[in-house]
């Protein structure tokens, strides 16, 4: 009966991340945990993560780009030039719990985060001709990343994540 209990437990975590995969890609590391912890004897650690794949949510998102495109030279120099501002709410976080309340270690994951990466893109492009028979292109390009936890949602203010902590105003890690 116990074998088939674990297959059972384990078809039903299978069945439950594939249906939300497509939707709910975060699903991937709470059904990991699942595993791991059906798998070590901790029961009702891997129904916690079960429940957190259930109360994932999609994140939502608005972005703004802007950009330059010029050929010049006879159109041998090609130069392009992006700039993107984007803020993704909802995206899932630890929700870190005492250990004085009785936790074990298991926080939860939840929808509370809100995160805003700002970038450039630039790239230059020259195209040309030796002879009626050889072309030749060179490409150069280079980006600059910034991102930022503009809120953490339930009054925090900073989390830890393993050896990192991350706080409200400052990137990730």
């Amino acid at each position: 009966m116990k074998l088939f209990h674990k297959t059972l437990f384990l078809a039903f975590v299978s069945a439950a991340f594939f249906s939300c995969k497509k939707e709910y890609p975060q699903a991937d590391s709470l059904l990991s945990d699942a595993r791991s912890f059906y798998a070590s004897g901790h029961f009702a650690e891997a129904k916690k993560a079960l429940d957190s794949i259930q109360k994932v949510s999609p994140k939502a998102f608005s972005q703004i780009n802007a950009g330059f495109d010029a050929a010049l030279l006879n159109n041998k120099l090609a130069i392009s030039v992006d700039y993107f501002m984007k803020e993704t709410k909802d995206v899932l976080t630890p929700m870190q719990i005492l250990m004085v309340t009785g936790n074990n270690g298991g926080n939860p994951n939840v929808n509370a985060a809100t995160l805003q990466n700002t970038g450039i893109e630039v790239s230059a492009t020259w195209r040309d001709k030796i002879g009626k028979d050889f072309g030749y292109s060179f490409n150069v390009n280079g980006s600059f990343l910034k991102n930022k936890i503009k809120e953490l949602g339930y009054g925090r203010t900073e989390f830890t994540q393993w050896d990192t902590k991350s706080k409200v105003g400052h990137p990730i890690g």
